[in-house]
Formats: structure tokens, C-alpha cells, sequence
């Protein structure tokens, strides 16, 4: 059973990574279609930034990678799919860490604050990008 949880805590944690990295274009997106648009989104720094350290071609296209990324999330209701299925990981990760009684607080922390984030980038984020960008 210790093997299981194990596993399933490795899956869910790069799961939680790899949504996490793959929605950091509709992270930085949501704040920036607001009424009070300025020059000083983070959106526009973080394409500044790709543009100063890759130069402009090189940072245009590493922007373009992680729009699409974000993009195929956001396709058909994925994120909210991915958050669904992470969430039911999770879940089952705290089951089982409460019935064997070893349960790890560090990852129940870890958990937590990454649904919160998971939920805000499915529910409020994606939303906000889908209008931007259609």
C-alpha cells in the first residue's frame, strides 16, 4: 500500500507541475484584460523579459510555445478536465494517507495551495484568456 501511495503522490505532484507550467500564459493573462490595463502588466513584462534575455525572435517564439500551451488547455473545457482529474488524485492521496496514518502535512500543505491555484487558473483565468485571445 506504501508503494501505491508513493506513486501516486509522484504522478500527482508532476501533474500539478505540469498544469501549473503549462497555464503560466493564462496565470499572467488574467490580470491584464482588466479596466485598469497599464504598461506595467506582468503579461507585457514577461514578453519584455523573453525579448531582453532570447532577443526578440527567439523570445517572440518561446512566448508563442507557452501561448499555444496555455491555449490547448484552454481548448474545450481541458483545464477544467485536468483540475477534475488532479483533484480526484488528491483525494485519494489524502484517503489513503489518513487510513494508513501516515499522512505527509508537508504535502497536504503542498496540495492545498496547489487546488487553490489549479481551481483559480480552471474556473477564473481561463475564462478571462479564451476572450483575450478569440
Amino acid at each position: 500500500m506504501k508503494s501505491i501511495q508513493r506513486k501516486l503522490n509522484v504522478a500527482t505532484i508532476v501533474a500539478t507541475v505540469i498544469y501549473i507550467i503549462g497555464n503560466f500564459e493564462t496565470i499572467l493573462i488574467y490580470p491584464y484584460d482588466s479596466p485598469s490595463r497599464t504598461p506595467n502588466s506582468l503579461w507585457l513584462k514577461h514578453q519584455y523579459w523573453l525579448d531582453d534575455i532570447f532577443g526578440e525572435y527567439r523570445g517572440l517564439r518561446i512566448f508563442r510555445i507557452m501561448r499555444d500551451t496555455s491555449w490547448w488547455f484552454v481548448e474545450n473545457h481541458k483545464n477544467v478536465i485536468f483540475f477534475i482529474i488532479i483533484s480526484i488524485m488528491m483525494l485519494i492521496s489524502i484517503i489513503i494517507g489518513v487510513k494508513s496514518k501516515k499522512i505527509n502535512k508537508f504535502l497536504l500543505v503542498y496540495y492545498t495551495i496547489c487546488f487553490l491555484l489549479m481551481a483559480f487558473v480552471a474556473f477564473l483565468a481561463s475564462p478571462r484568456f479564451d476572450d483575450y485571445y478569440s
